[in-house]
């Protein structure tokens, strides 16, 4: 079952979504900055965007929204 999960997948996806991942585990665990989780947030979402395209319009487009959202969070963040 983990297999055919992680063929539906491609590698780049995975790869990113690993990273961000070990990117919220190391936050978490350090105590570091929020602004890379939001940071991972955007990549991730805009990755999600970009795999989704093809397939999934409509999923595509709401992952870039959340991609704008959190992007504007982070630029109201980054401004205080």
């Amino acid at each position: 079952m983990i297999k055919k999960y992680l063929t539906k997948f491609p590698l780049w996806f995975k790869i990113i979504w690993s990273l961000v991942v070990a990117t919220y585990i190391i936050v978490i665990l350090t105590n570091q900055n929020i602004f890379f989780m939001i940071g991972g947030v955007i990549v991730l979402y805009t990755a999600n965007g970009f795999r989704a395209w093809k397939s999934q319009r409509s999923l595509a487009i709401v992952s870039f929204i959340f991609t704008v959202v959190f992007s504007y969070m982070l630029y109201k963040f980054l401004m205080l």
